[in-house]
């Protein structure tokens, strides 16, 4: 089969290697869709994320679809159709045992340097998976469409770590994908035209037109605009979504007094200075997020009763020789969302 392995900064090989066998529990798929995440773009510029740094080539790619090609785990059989949660949980500890199974104390995760040796991703023809990370989609939900589920998770569990209530005052900081997957969702549950904060005009186009009301912070004080919007008082929740550190700040100033904070963003691995008194006078609530959990069949279902408008989102497609293209568009920021289908 071919695959795109990465072998270091701006080092991604498409090379011809031998199908993987599924052993006991494991389900062989050949993959039908694949999204470049932010997480991919960061391996592929830097050769590394967060402090997940590769100790030897692999295969990224972790937002994919496709079709049972052979299973040797109960309940799924050949030909059934799937998308990937890729994620894997031992379902034993203690954070598993209290659902929280994101936050397991020996995580797997496919298509990333997390765990060592590394779990080769779906950039390629065929991707190795163990049966409980793998979720039937309905037939009227598109391979292209479904591979969206990973992204809007992250979505779902940050709306839900907000705790957002109908009419809330909402800023998300980042039109990335993520932050306009959050401004989709927050809409979804209750939030009334979310303030949305990018320099990228072609980003803030695609938030004005999936309900955001856009501000450009190379041209506009992000402070200034919330306080106009929210008569002075700051709004309910920021949602950061840019893992921008400068950005932490500017949470911590907009939101009002017993808000929230999320941070969403893949922050550096590294002291960030801010205003932490901010937190202490306000009586803010800050949360993190580590991916998601138990939101794979609500991501689901939201994209099978098209809630979610992703022939929208989806703007790009291309085939696996293709990858570079793929990449080259998502970094430009000429692609929302592109999708590479091997």
């Amino acid at each position: 089969m071919k695959g795109a392995f990465l072998y270091g900064p701006m080092d991604l090989r498409l090379l011809e290697v031998e199908k993987p066998v599924p052993g006991e529990g494991e389900v062989l798929v050949r993959v039908k869709a694949v999204g470049v995440c932010g997480t991919d773009i960061h391996y592929y510029l830097k050769g590394r994320t967060a402090v997940f740094v590769p100790k030897h080539p692999f295969i990224l790619g972790h937002e994919f679809s496709g079709v049972v090609e052979e299973s040797r785990g109960g309940g799924f059989r050949s030909g059934e159709r799937v998308v990937i949660e890729p994620q894997i949980p031992c379902f034993k500890c203690y954070y598993c045992r209290r659902g929280r199974y994101n936050l397991c104390s020996s995580l797997k995760f496919i298509g990333t340097a997390a765990t060592y040796p590394h779990i080769n991703g779906a950039f390629a023809e065929y991707c190795k998976v163990p049966v409980e990370v793998l979720h039937r989609i309905p037939d009227d939900l598109g391979f292209e469409e479904a591979a969206l589920a990973e992204p809007l998770s992250v979505a779902i569990h940050a709306c839900r770590r907000a705790s957002i209530g109908p009419g809330e005052k909402i800023l998300i900081l980042g039109a990335g994908p993520i932050g306009l997957l959050t401004l989709i969702m927050a809409q979804l549950t209750g939030a009334v035209e979310p303030l949305i904060v990018d320099n990228v005009e072609r980003r803030l186009d695609w938030a004005k037109e999936f309900g955001g009301h856009p501000i450009n912070f190379d041209i506009q004080d992000v402070f200034e605009e919330v306080m106009e919007a929210t008569g002075g008082e700051g709004v309910d929740v920021v949602l950061e979504a840019s893992g921008s550190p400068k950005a932490v700040s500017t949470a911590l100033k907009c939101v009002r007094k017993g808000g929230r904070i999320v941070l969403i963003g893949n922050l550096p691995d590294e002291d960030i200075p801010s205003r932490l008194l901010n937190i202490v006078i306000k009586e803010l609530d800050v949360k993190g997020i580590m991916r998601y959990a138990n939101t794979f069949e609500v991501a689901i279902k939201l994209l099978s009763k098209k809630m979610i408008p992703s022939s929208k989102i989806i703007t790009h497609t291309f085939s696996l020789e293709e990858i570079h293209k793929a990449f080259e568009v998502a970094i430009n920021g000429q692609a929302l969302k592109a999708i590479v289908k091997p």
